[in-house]
């Protein structure tokens, strides 16, 4: 079944997605501030976090992607340098990662996150609207109703999950926009952050959803 959510308008204009708040396991971080629109199989999960303060996290408990839409979020893995993200910039939080969480004025960001059995690959991936994407193999043609992406990349792998993210752009409006594919066995999960103009996504019997 094809399910499209709409978790944030850049304009603020309320959605008329329903929240439920709840923690993501036993071990969440954001406990108390996380907002699940969508659970699925395989433990996937979409949703809203609001979040203000600082958090230590000594190993992250799943594999997480966000994507900052108000506010400056500072995540910092240990070893590695601060990565501050603005609106339309966000990032992918490897399961496993030793990772500072900092805002002082407060953020609100939209994630897509999975279950992980074990640490895979821990670690910070910065996903940017400008950057220099790397090609590699897109979404199998069987997951695309139209043209497939622009330079998709594969930015994080779990072995343990069989559990692949990439990131991409569609040029099919000025600008494009970002989106980035969970892939399960037998399921694909897409997270989009739209940059400009508008789209209408479609389903079987269902009503476009702009």
């Amino acid at each position: 079944m094809t399910v499209a959510i709409v978790l944030h308008r850049a304009d603020g204009a309320p959605v008329a997605t329903p929240f439920r708040r709840t923690a993501f396991g036993t071990d969440d971080p954001f406990v108390g501030d996380r907002e699940i629109a969508w659970e699925g199989p395989d433990s996937m999960i979409v949703g809203r976090t609001s979040f203000v303060g600082e958090l230590e996290v000594a190993s992250f408990p799943h594999i997480e992607t966000i994507v900052v839409v108000e506010g400056e979020l500072i995540l910092t893995a240990a070893g590695a340098a601060p990565l501050v993200l603005g609106p339309q910039a966000g990032a992918v939080i490897g399961c496993g990662t030793t990772l500072r969480i900092q805002t002082e004025s407060g953020v609100r960001f939209s994630f897509c996150a999975a279950a992980c059995d074990k640490p895979t690959k821990p670690g910070l991936v910065p996903l940017r609207a400008d950057a220099d994407f790397k090609p590699s193999a897109s979404l199998p043609a069987e997951a695309l109703l139209g043209l497939s992406p622009a330079s998709p990349e594969r930015v994080h792998a779990s072995a343990g999950r069989e559990c692949t993210i990439r990131r991409a752009r569609w040029q099919r409006t000025v600008g494009g926009h970002r989106r980035c594919a969970f892939r399960a066995p037998g399921r694909i999960y897409r997270m989009g952050k739209q940059r400009s103009r508008g789209e209408v996504f479609r389903g079987p019997k269902r009503p476009g959803l702009t």
